[in-house]
């Protein structure tokens, strides 16, 4: 894997056309395969995210409410919306990784003619696919909460940021998220959240360095994202 990776979390509102995860963030992982992404699926493999497709991405907004997912992506660029129509688009490139909690809406805006991503899945988990049409937001999101916890990071495998940024909400009492939450609770937690686990000092290898920073940004009236970056020095 390439030796510096950054690492920026991505906080999404529940929107009209995506219930979005109201407690865990999207984490892109920038460039760990720049130099080898036909890895990609290898290294899932070994972290134990299973149950590998590699193709292109719909572009149309669909999500997953019964596993999260993880997207490596082996060749060419994209641009993918993340939350919905109103939400967060991200430039992906050869060798990046995203991992989406569940429900966390997405489609490929544009992309090269050779683009092509590796998708796994915790455990080997099967996954359903559903748009805002054929599905209620509310019925989404009592499935969203059934999905349990990552045993590892895939990219990282025992420690990564997987496991840094999601287990608080899973170790809350909670669980994953409290359904008596509004959206404008949730939304300045996960402004604040964000800022203070970015700062906080991950379990990694002394092995790899990291600078912290943190910052929001709103993009519209129904979904503010809240954005955390570090670097993380890779073993060799």
């Amino acid at each position: 894997m390439s030796s510096t990776v950054e690492v920026q979390c991505i906080r999404l509102q529940e929107a009209a056309d995506a219930p979005n995860h109201p407690a865990l963030p999207v984490i892109h992982y920038a460039g760990p395969f720049r130099d080898a992404p036909s890895r990609i699926e290898e290294v899932f493999r070994e972290h134990r995210w299973g149950n590998h497709w590699t193709d292109g991405i719909y572009g149309y907004t669909h999500f997953h409410t019964n596993t999260h997912e993880a997207l490596g992506v082996v060749s060419g660029t994209a641009v993918l919306r993340l939350g919905g129509e109103r939400g967060v688009d991200v430039e992906l490139e050869a060798g990046d990784v995203l991992v989406l909690p569940a429900g966390t809406g997405h489609r490929r805006v544009m992309a090269s003619s050779d683009f092509k991503v590796t998708g796994a899945y915790p455990n080997g988990m099967d996954w359903d696919l559903h748009t805002g049409e054929d599905v209620a937001i509310e019925t989404a999101r009592e499935a969203i909460l059934r999905v349990p916890m990552p045993k590892t990071d895939p990219v990282f495998g025992e420690r990564g940021p997987v496991l840094d940024y999601w287990q608080p909400a899973y170790s809350s009492r909670d669980g994953p998220y409290s359904r008596t939450t509004s959206s404008a609770a949730r939304s300045s937690d996960s402004r604040s959240a964000s800022g203070a686990m970015a700062s906080a000092e991950p379990p990694y290898p002394s092995s790899r360095s990291r600078a912290d920073s943190s910052v929001s940004k709103s993009t519209s009236a129904s979904i503010q994202p809240s954005f955390g970056s570090r670097l993380l020095r890779t073993r060799a």
